[in-house]
């Protein structure tokens, strides 16, 4: 879902919607009360600017700098060449936004005012001649909004997307062939995250931009022993796609029962929740992996941003006061409530750590692209299947728009060098692209361009894309990631943007067979759209929006070429399911969703099930829609889990006793408080109690129905049913 940005369209720095002439003009003249400097306007460094056009930086190891610059020593010639030379970063936004307990993601809420960062860097000169101390510089970036708190720099003016200054280097001089590097930094805010400049000049000498991250061509090779799932057996093969079907290593069909965990994306470096205490419950990731695992999910979608994993300085998430959990503990978690299980548990996953009592110890803190590497790659050892997305908070797609296409490239290239990795493997190329809005016009090459790079390095990876609703820049409320619509009469009836030109691109495509599709369903306390919400308005709109691309295949309306029919995963999913904008009109949206997706011929249609699905999310933090687990990330909400079981056919591990309902009987219960008043020393309360079947089967009457409350005295009055047993307390 979208998540944390103020306007859906992120505008650029200069525009006056994002930062006003008057804030520009207020900025710069609090550099000049701070710094009481004359200002420094130069027509080199203006020159510098005008003349230069922005480059993409590049990403180089520590050891290749270091051969980069032993070359100068026995570099003949004159020259003149610099070069800047950025760290990975810390990021924040403004207060609440950066507390993963408070950041409430995802969704369609108002996001942070700004994202900040603390950029540092070295100055190098490349050429053969010192330059003197005292030189001016002068950088661009159009998404600043605000600059302070220097290091080693003095800063002179700040508008119109440029920041000027002079070095403050104690009197020494840049040395000639990476003699003496000068560090600096500053603190910057942005509209956007992206927040390397897009030039650099010394004087009128542009300089090269380049940031160092040990990641190029690297993954982790663990032992089989380390990760404690099963070894690569030599049956294995590529998850592939056929017939509108997923088949698993074996060359099974399969279901794909997926949970979305993020953290990747937001800032937080890592798999969120592990804050959450200090118990291996939760604060451990593998240990909670295996939690998600024993409820039945094989598969993991992972959101990340291209930002996050290249640009971001980790932090450690180890932790040394970790309390482990036993075998029973983790029973008594994973098992719903009235049932029992004797059967063994299966083998867990062993931790990272070679000590029990420190959670997290093997997770690499060098660089959040190794880490995520890690993830995906024990994961995949502990036999899930991966969907890895590029998430909305990732603006890379927008504004490096050249370079996404080989960021892609060269992350999956990384992961499938492991054979597991590359077995399970799944890319969700871009989330709600929505969130930009984009047409399908802007979509057609970005997906093109992202599958052929990403074809080219791993010709067996699926890829699955979201659709866009958006026409003429407006957002329609239907969902985000919807809108598949490639009927014509449909298309005209909704306005909606047309996605057949990219489909006739693809059609022709040699990876047409491994591209699926990856909506997302929403109901209407995440949407704000209350119309068309249950019933035949909700399954036809289903149907024509992406149902048909699976029951009739593409092209549906043109006889004159074989249609192809694609499987679909329902990418995001989910609500509170217990809270009053859920109850009044979710309730509706997702017992009929469900419906639906069990291929029930609610239209009069034929149409095939899917019960491909990933709920949004595991996070507790998900400010719309809660997590699978509530605030503690202890406790698992089964509400939610019944109704993935129904979608899915997904069943707990082991199997327990009764078997828990598939498709059945699901149902819930919603309660308000119509009056309350004192009496006789205590409170008398009228309730009013709703109930719900959202399963698939008919609950006949007479049925029961249990209450437990420890502080309940007596039930004086009811009506709508009959008391058979009250056991009140004492």
């Amino acid at each position: 879902m979208e998540k944390n940005s103020s306007d859906p369209t992120p505008g650029r720095a200069g525009n006056p919607a994002r930062r006003t002439r008057d804030s520009m003009a207020a900025t710069s003249d609090h550099l000049h009360r701070l710094l009481r400097l004359p200002l420094l306007v130069s027509a080199v460094l203006l020159y510098c600017r005008i003349t230069e056009s922005a480059q993409v930086p590049g990403i180089v190891s520590q050891a290749d700098l270091d051969a980069q610059y032993a070359a100068l020593q026995t570099a003949g010639g004159s020259r003149q060449a610099c070069q800047v030379v950025f760290r990975p970063y810390a990021t924040w936004g403004p207060p609440g936004y950066d507390n993963p307990a408070a950041a409430n993601l995802p969704t369609p809420s108002k996001p942070a005012a700004y994202v900040a960062a603390a950029l540092t860097f070295d100055v190098v000169n490349l050429g053969s001649e010192d330059i003197p101390p005292g030189w001016n510089f002068s950088l661009t970036n159009s998404f600043y909004t605000r600059i302070d708190q220097a290091t080693n720099l003095h800063l002179v003016s700040f508008g119109d997307d440029t920041l000027q200054g002079y070095s403050n280097s104690s009197g020494l001089p840049l040395g000639a062939n990476a003699g003496n590097n000068v560090t600096a930094g500053f603190v910057v805010r942005a509209s956007t995250n992206m927040f390397l400049p897009d030039t650099f000049c010394i004087g009128d000498l542009k300089c090269s931009i380049v940031l160092v991250n040990n990641i190029s061509g690297t993954y982790l090779p663990f032992e089989q022993a380390e990760q404690g799932g099963a070894g690569i057996e030599s049956a294995e093969q590529p998850i592939s796609l056929q017939g509108g079907e997923f088949y698993d290593v074996n060359g099974n069909q399969m279901t794909l029962k997926c949970a979305n965990w993020f953290g990747f994306n937001n800032g937080n470096l890592m798999l969120d929740g592990l804050w959450a205490g200090n118990s291996a419950l939760v604060n451990d990731f593998a240990t909670v992996m295996y939690r998600i695992q024993l409820l039945g999910f094989n598969c993991f979608r992972v959101p990340f941003s291209f930002q996050t994993l290249f640009n971001q300085a980790p932090f450690t998430w180890a932790n040394a006061n970790c309390t482990p959990i036993s075998s029973a503990g983790i029973r008594a978690n994973t098992l719903q409530p009235g049932y029992t299980s004797n059967n063994p548990l299966p083998p867990q996953a062993k931790p990272e750590g070679n000590n029990a009592t420190i959670c997290n110890e093997k997770l690499p803190n060098d660089s959040v692209y190794k880490r995520f590497l890690y993830i995906v790659q024990f994961m995949a050892y502990n036999n899930f299947y991966v969907l890895i997305d590029d998430h909305s908070e990732d603006s890379t797609v927008k504004y490096n728009t050249g370079q996404w296409p080989s960021l892609w490239a060269s992350l999956v290239k990384d992961l499938v060098a492991d054979p597991k990795v590359a077995n399970r493997l799944m890319v969700d190329i871009l989330n709600e692209p929505d969130s930009f809005s984009y047409t399908w016009n802007d979509l057609k090459g970005l997906y093109i361009s992202a599958m052929d790079a990403i074809y080219a390095v791993s010709p067996n990876t699926p890829m699955l894309i979201e659709g866009t609703t958006a026409h003429t820049g407006q957002y329609t409320g239907i969902n985000w990631g919807d809108g598949f619509a490639t009927t014509g009469a449909y298309l005209q009836l909704t306005g909606l943007s047309d996605p057949r030109p990219f489909f006739d691109i693809l059609y022709n495509k040699p990876y047409l067979n491994n591209v699926a599709l990856a909506p997302h369903m929403y109901p209407p306390s995440i949407t704000n759209s209350y119309t068309g919400i249950s019933g035949n308005d909700l399954w036809n709109r289903l149907y024509y929006s992406f149902g048909i691309l699976r029951t009739i295949g593409y092209p549906p309306e043109d006889n004159s070429r074989p249609k192809h029919k694609f499987p679909i995963l329902i990418g995001e999913i989910g609500t509170f399911f217990d809270v009053p904008k859920a109850t009044c009109c979710d309730l509706p949206f997702m017992r009929d969703a469900l419906a639906w997706l069990q291929g029930q011929p609610n239209t009069g249609q034929a149409h095939p099930a899917i019960q491909n699905v990933a709920w949004w999310a595991w996070n507790a933090n998900t400010g719309d829609t809660g997590g699978l687990v509530d605030n503690t990330w202890v406790n698992i909400l089964w509400i939610k889990i019944d109704w993935m079981r129904s979608a899915t056919g997904m069943t707990p591990c082991p199997s327990p006793t009764p078997t828990p309902a598939s498709g059945g009987i699901q149902c819930v219960a919603s309660l308000s408080i119509a009056s309350s008043w004192p009496y006789n020393g205590a409170y008398e309360s009228s309730i009013n109690v709703n109930l719900q079947n959202l399963g698939s089967a008919t609950v006949t009457s007479p049925y029961t129905v249990t209450m437990t409350l420890a502080s309940y005295s007596s039930l004086p009055q009811f009506w709508n049913w009959a008391v058979c047993h009250s056991k009140m307390a004492s």
